[in-house]
């Protein structure tokens, strides 16, 4: 029996979209820094506008934890 080959596990820093709520000056919102988010997945899937990862691999080949993020978010891929 031939064992499946695992995708590859990447480092992922990517820039997020946040929210905050509660009441804010103006001059507080123009404050506002962007979030940056490093993730570590095995890289899933790629389409035109997203890449695919998975957090966890189980020993029977099943992912969780999976996370869509937009292409234009991705700032830095790096292969672990």
């Amino acid at each position: 029996m031939t064992k499946k080959k695992s995708p590859k596990l990447y480092k992922v820093e990517w820039m997020d979209a946040f929210s905050e709520g509660g009441w804010k000056d103006l001059e507080d919102l123009k404050k506002v820094e962007p979030y940056f988010i490093s993730t570590v997945g095995y890289h899933i899937h790629t389409d035109k506008n997203y890449e695919v990862y998975a957090q966890n691999l189980s020993p029977s080949g099943k992912y969780s934890d999976t996370m869509s993020i937009p292409k234009t978010w991705i700032r830095k891929r790096i292969p672990l």
